[in-house]
């Protein structure tokens, strides 16, 4: 779910890419990949890979832990995150499902972020890197939290005037974490996965938007604008 003014348009990269519409300083938030996503453990998320689910190949992405996340797809579903490019130079941090600038972006910039931190490390959808012409594979859960969580700990101590969002963003990813142990444990019990934004009050007034982040003020654009061109 887009955070700021983005479009979706012709790539030189690969495809349909995401592009930024308006300023985005280094350090600020651009996007809220978890907003109206539904969580599923990591192995059931390679299987239904395997059996070509589209909605999941389409869709998912890596969130905490051995959690991924998946959104809808359909007429009027499309969503920013899903257009966004790969490059192991990105202008994008992503982090537990929430992303990140790198570096300031200006408009018609192509906004990127690193597939690596995206991908299970036993990924059906591996490509190859346009500009290195190597593979790109995930890795580890423990990995990709030890890297991002580093990478963001740099960027907002780096960043002028970023401490309070800092601590913002302590503060939500400790509420992220207990909302997805309580997920994990009711969906390893039998039970089905749920949209995140159907999570309690408490956790959507202590993240500082309602739970059901597409229809939050503060939020602009929950469907995607595409520019066939």
């Amino acid at each position: 779910m887009s955070y700021r003014n983005l479009t979706v348009k012709r790539s030189g990269i690969e495809g349909y890419g995401l592009y930024a519409n308006e300023h985005i300083k280094q350090g600020e938030i651009i996007m809220f990949w978890m907003a109206e996503a539904y969580l599923i453990p990591e192995d059931e998320y390679n299987k239904r890979q395997r059996q070509n689910d589209q909605q999941i190949i389409a869709t998912g992405a890596r969130y905490v832990g051995p959690m991924f996340l998946y959104t809808d797809i359909g007429l009027n579903k499309d969503r920013y995150e899903n257009y966004i490019n790969h490059s192991y130079k990105p202008n994008v941090l992503y982090h537990c499902g929430v992303c990140f600038a790198l570096k300031d972006i200006y408009p018609d910039d192509e906004l990127t972020v690193d597939y690596t931190y995206l991908l299970s490390s036993d990924d059906q959808e591996s490509f190859v890197d346009a500009d290195t012409k190597t593979l790109v594979r995930g890795t580890d859960w423990r990995t990709c939290l030890l890297h991002t969580a580093k990478q963001l700990t740099n960027l907002l101590s780096n960043v002028s005037g970023c401490a309070s969002d800092s601590d913002k963003v302590a503060e939500s990813a400790k509420k992220i974490n207990l909302y997805v142990s309580e997920k994990y444990a009711i969906e390893q019990a039998g039970c089905s996965p749920k949209s995140i934004s159907e999570s309690s009050d408490s956790y959507g007034s202590d993240l500082g938007h309602s739970p059901n982040l597409e229809h939050s003020p503060d939020l602009g654009q929950p469907q995607a604008k595409i520019i066939d061109s």
